[in-house]
C-alpha cells in the first residue's frame, strides 16, 4: 500500500508514481488542492491497482481522472452525502464494491452516494478517542 497525505504530493504533485507497478492500494487522504489529471494518469499507470482509498478533500478531481479498467473496490472516507459521484461509472468502469468509511457521528451512507456508483457498499465509522 501507498499512501499520501497532507504535504506529500504538494510540490511534485503524483509524478514518477507510475514508477511503482506492485501497489494494489493506494491511500489518498487529505491531499492539499486538487490532483491534476497528469497525476491521475500517474494513478492509472499502476497495473496493479485495485483499490484506492480516498479521502473527500481528494473524490472531487477523481472525475477528471482517465479510466482506471484494473480497479475493482474503491474506499471513501469521510464523504459529506454533497458529492456528486455520477462521472465515476465511466472512470471505475469495473467498480464491484465501496466501502464507505464515515466518522462516529453520521448515520449511514448517505442514499444521494450510494445510488451514484454500482456494486455492493457497506459501511464503517471511524471513532476517534482522544
Amino acid at each position: 500500500m501507498l499512501s499520501f497525505g497532507l504535504d506529500v504530493p504538494r510540490d511534485t504533485g503524483m509524478r514518477g508514481l507510475s514508477h511503482w507497478q506492485s501497489p494494489r492500494t493506494l491511500w489518498l487522504s487529505r491531499v492539499p488542492g486538487e490532483l491534476s489529471r497528469a497525476d491521475w494518469s500517474e494513478v492509472a499507470a499502476l497495473a496493479g491497482l485495485r483499490e484506492p482509498r480516498i479521502h473527500r478533500g481528494a473524490l472531487g478531481s477523481l472525475v477528471s481522472a482517465p479510466p482506471l479498467p484494473a480497479v475493482e473496490h474503491l474506499e471513501l472516507r469521510k464523504p459529506t452525502g454533497n458529492e456528486d459521484l455520477s462521472g465515476l461509472r465511466t472512470v471505475l468502469p469495473n467498480l464491484r464494491t465501496v466501502k464507505f468509511v464515515l466518522n462516529s457521528d453520521t448515520g449511514t451512507a448517505p442514499e444521494q452516494l450510494t445510488r451514484q456508483l454500482p456494486g455492493e457498499h457497506t459501511t464503517t465509522k471511524n471513532h476517534n478517542v482522544l
